[in-house]
Formats: C-alpha cells, structure tokens, sequence
C-alpha cells in the first residue's frame, strides 16, 4: 500500500503520514 502511494505522489502523502506518525 505505501509503494503505490509514494508512486502516486510522494510528496503530499509523506507530508500527512508524517503528521500523522508524529501525532
């Protein structure tokens, strides 16, 4: 799931997975 999501766009979802693994 993550593989085809960075495929997709890396940028945007990074952003909010980041967000979301810091909350």
């Amino acid at each position: 799931m993550g593989q085809t999501l960075n495929a997709i766009e890396p940028k945007p979802l990074s952003n909010l997975f980041s967000g979301l693994s810091q909350m």
